[in-house]
C-alpha cells in the first residue's frame, strides 16, 4: 500500500480506465485524482449523449454527475470494472429514460453534428435543421441505435450491451435508421451539390 501513495500525476495519467477505476477504492488524495482523470476522459461524450437525447443542457448537466457518482459508488462495490465507457453510457441511457418519463422534451440537439467546412453558414444550419427533423421522424429505437453508433462512436457490440439487446438487433436498427435518413434527406443533399 505505501508504494501506492507515491503515485505521480505523470504516472497516474498514463493509467488505463480499469487501473483508474480500481484506485477509486484506494488513498483519498489518489481516489480524487482518479476520479478527475476518468471524469474528464468520459465527461464530454456522457453529456453529449444526455444533451441529445434529452435536448435540456441543465438536466443533462444533472445526469452527468449522476453518472459520476453511481460510477465512484460501484467502485468499492465492484473489483473490477473493464468497459468504463461502456458502464458510464449505461448509466446515463438509463437516467435519461427516467427523465423522458417525466415528460421531458424529447428532441434531438445537433450541435454535436461535424459539417464539411466547405458550407456556408446558412447551408450548415439550414442541413443542421433538416437533419434533425429527419432524426426526429425515426422511432426511438432506430434513433437511439443510430446516435450510439455515429455520435458516440460506440461499436455493435458496446451498444447491444448498453440497450440490452442482439448485435443483429442493433446492426438491424442502424441499417434501418442509416436507410430512412437517406430517404428522407437525399432530395435536399441532391439540390446542395
Amino acid at each position: 500500500m505505501f508504494f501506492k501513495s507515491k503515485i505521480s500525476p505523470d504516472e497516474l495519467s498514463q493509467k488505463s480506465d480499469t487501473e483508474l477505476y480500481i484506485l477509486l477504492c484506494g488513498e483519498k488524495r489518489i481516489a480524487r485524482a482518479a476520479f478527475s482523470l476518468l471524469y474528464d476522459r468520459h465527461s464530454a461524450r456522457v453529456y453529449s449523449y444526455c444533451r441529445r437525447i434529452l435536448q435540456n443542457p441543465a438536466t443533462a448537466e444533472d445526469i452527468v454527475q449522476e453518472v459520476f457518482a453511481k460510477l465512484f459508488e460501484q467502485s468499492c462495490a465492484k473489483a473490477e470494472m473493464t468497459n468504463i465507457a461502456g458502464f458510464l453510457i449505461r448509466v446515463a441511457r438509463n437516467l435519461c429514460l427516467n427523465e423522458k418519463e417525466k415528460k421531458y422534451n424529447q428532441h434531438i440537439s445537433l450541435e454535436e453534428f461535424h459539417l464539411s467546412s466547405q458550407a456556408n453558414e446558412v447551408e450548415r444550419s439550414e442541413l443542421l435543421k433538416m437533419i434533425g427533423a429527419a432524426l426526429e421522424t425515426l422511432p426511438e429505437a432506430e434513433r437511439e441505435s443510430f446516435s450510439l453508433k455515429e455520435f458516440d462512436g460506440l461499436n455493435y457490440t458496446e451498444i447491444s450491451k448498453i440497450l440490452n439487446i442482439t448485435e443483429q438487433n442493433v446492426r438491424i436498427r442502424v441499417f434501418r435508421g442509416k436507410q430512412k435518413l437517406r430517404e428522407i434527406l437525399s432530395p435536399y443533399l441532391h439540390d446542395s451539390r
